[in-house]
Formats: structure tokens, C-alpha cells, sequence
């Protein structure tokens, strides 16, 4: 709702009960709205409330204060917010006194994710050698499958077989641990088998292939020890030049060059 045409409704409902024609200026020096909180979690509801003060720092009576606003969500008139989607609600109290002006103060509000509901593991090895480092990645998500804010933290049960430190895992010795992505109170577990580093010979398909910029090539790597194949590793892409390649071998280019 627009500040000005939400004035001239109060102005026009004090003419109609009979307030003078010609409005004084306010007495009102300054509005306090409170909460002072400018943020709101999508979902909450929010009861504001406003205080008039004159510029002796005084507190006025007989003030009617009404509120209106839009955005990402709904206030009513008694300052009575839902929030109701992720974005910006810019709110405004507007104070009046018999016979003069209104008054009006305008408050931003960022309306943020509620809490984070799920946790969807993207990046999790779930078998490494003894030795091999990987990165994990999750993403939370609140209940109205907005992106959670809340940091994510990892940890593992056995930190003796698989560490876990700020996103890289590290296989430590052979066994088994369940690693834990946490985003708030929300969860979701992968568990990550670590076997002795036989490997002998690594090799890397395709072995050299020419690309244009923006090509987009899959990389597979198959590791052998002295009995054959090593199946169900998870490698570790890494790599130096003029592209990315992510944590599925997949490599795209993005300018000329080696």
C-alpha cells in the first residue's frame, strides 16, 4: 500500500467526523515502532505496535496510529504481520491527532527462510582409500522449500576411520563411519567406506582430449592394484587452467589454452 493514498483515507474518515478542514501540523516529533526486529521468518506472525512522542521527548496521548504496507507478505491495520514468502515488506505507521496532520514512519522488513526443515546431501564419497581426501556438500531447506540460512555443519561418528573439517573429509584408516550434515535441527546422513590404499595405477579417460570453450566432457577414472580393478571408489577431481571440473568429473572449458 502506498504511504500517500493510505493518509488521505485517514484524513478523509477524521473530515468525516468532523475534524477542522484546514489540519494543524502534527505535534508528533517521532514514531517508535516496536519490535525493533527487522527481520521475520517466512510463516511467523509479528504483532508491531507504535509509540508518538513529541519533540520534548514526551509521550503523546490521544494518537491513533494505523498500519499498512505490502511486499512479501500482509499487514493489517492494528500492525498484525504474516510473513508470508522470502523478500523485502516495507511497512508504514501512520499517527494522526484531531485536527492536524499525519504523521508517518516507514520501517524495511526482511522476511528470511524458516528454519531449515530437510537436508539434502549433492556431494558425499562413499568409498574412499586410506589417505584420500573429498569434498561433501549439502544444502537445508525450510518447509516452504526455501534455501535455510543456517550454517551447515558436518561431523562424523568415527573420526578415527573418516574425518570431517569445514566441508573435506578425510579417510584416516579402513572401516566404516556415517558422516552427519546438519543445518540447525535438520539432518541427513551418507556412510562412507574407507578400504587400505592397494591402488598401483591410476588412469584417466578420455587421456587427452581437445576441447572449445564451453564444452562440457565427462571424466571417468579407473584405478588398479596388483589383483585387478578397484571398484566403487569415489575419486577426488582437482584440477589447474582455464575451466572447472566438479565433483563428479565433470569439466567444462572456458577459455583457450592447456
Amino acid at each position: 500500500m502506498h504511504v500517500l493514498p493510505f493518509a488521505l483515507l485517514l484524513l478523509a474518515q477524521q473530515g468525516a467526523q468532523g475534524a477542522p478542514q484546514t489540519a494543524q501540523p502534527s505535534p508528533i516529533s517521532r514514531i517508535v515502532i516496536s519490535p525493533s526486529t527487522r527481520t521475520v521468518r517466512a510463516g511467523d506472525t509479528v504483532q508491531f505496535t507504535a509509540q508518538a512522542y513529541d519533540a520534548s521527548g514526551a509521550v503523546l496521548q490521544n494518537v491513533s496510529v494505523r498500519f499498512g504496507g505490502g511486499g512479501s507478505g500482509a499487514i493489517d491495520s492494528t500492525g498484525t504481520v504474516i510473513a508470508s514468502a522470502i523478500g523485502k515488506m516495507p511497512i508504514v505507521a501512520v499517527a494522526t491527532v484531531p485536527g492536524a496532520k499525519p504523521f508517518v514512519e516507514r520501517r524495511e522488513i526482511e522476511i528470511i527462510p524458516a528454519p531449515a526443515s530437510r537436508v539434502d546431501i549433492r556431494v558425499a564419497p562413499t568409498k574412499l582409500v586410506v589417505g584420500q581426501q573429498a569434498r561433501v556438500e549439502a544444502v537445508g531447506y525450510s518447509r516452504a522449500n526455501d534455501r535455510a540460512i543456517e550454517p551447515m555443519q558436518w561431523t562424523s561418528s568415527a573420526p578415527a576411520i573418516v574425518r570431517a573439517e569445514n566441508g573435506l573429509v578425510t579417510a584416516v584408516a579402513a572401516g566404516r563411519a556415517t558422516l552427519t550434515a546438519t543445518a540447525g535441527t535438520a539432518k541427513a546422513t551418507v556412510t562412507v567406506h574407507v578400504v587400505p590404499n592397494t591402488i598401483t595405477s591410476l588412469t584417466i579417460a578420455p587421456a587427452r582430449p581437445k576441447v572449445r570453450t564451453g564444452d562440457v566432457v565427462t571424466f571417468t577414472a579407473r584405478a588398479r592394484s596388483s589383483s585387478g580393478d578397484v571398484t566403487g571408489l569415489t575419486p577426488t577431481w582437482a584440477m589447474q587452467g582455464n575451466g572447472v571440473i566438479d565433483a563428479e568429473g565433470v569439466f567444462v572449458a572456458y577459455e583457450p589454452g592447456p
